[in-house]
């Protein structure tokens, strides 16, 4: 190979490896997600679903959506992984809400073909103006999978 060959091969090289970073690199984000307000209500625990479980979904602003914060991302990234694996999971929270003080609940319904339906509760803290999802509540719903419920963020 000459060396004007290995040249064009190499930038080629390079020029190839540029465009696939940039092709798998994540878009700058807006803010992240955030229920806000004094009256949740399901859509809003809807959307704040939707988002945790979305894989694009950064840690920070998982973080931010958690009452136990930062700490509580590997367990949220475990249930964002079990729920994402299997196509037809199906989940919807149901009423009604109920909001007292800094606490909100609602009922979280879950399955899939081939697993039990399970309706569970969900409870939400406001801290700092937004609503979390509580530790109780994560915890809650790994242990549902009989997995991770003893982890150092669940015991």
């Amino acid at each position: 190979m000459s060396l004007i060959t290995r040249s064009r091969a190499a930038t080629a090289a390079v020029a190839a490896a540029t465009v696939l970073s940039l092709a798998v690199a994540p878009a700058a984000s807006a803010a992240p997600f955030m229920v806000k307000g004094n009256n949740p209500s399901l859509a809003d625990w809807t959307a704040q679903m939707k988002y945790l479980l979305n894989p694009k979904t950064p840690d920070s602003a998982l973080a931010i959506n958690l009452e136990s914060g930062k700490d509580g991302v590997p367990a949220a990234k475990f249930f964002r992984a079990m729920g994402n694996r299997n196509a037809n999971w199906k989940w919807e929270f149901q009423g009604p809400t109920k909001t007292t003080g800094n606490i909100s609940t609602a009922m979280f319904h879950q399955g899939a073909p081939g697993y039990p339906t399970v309706t569970k509760p969900a409870k939400w803290k406001k801290i700092n103006g937004n609503w979390r999802i509580s530790n109780e509540t994560l915890c809650h719903y790994i242990g549902a999978y009989n997995i991770g419920k003893n982890t150092m963020f669940c015991n």
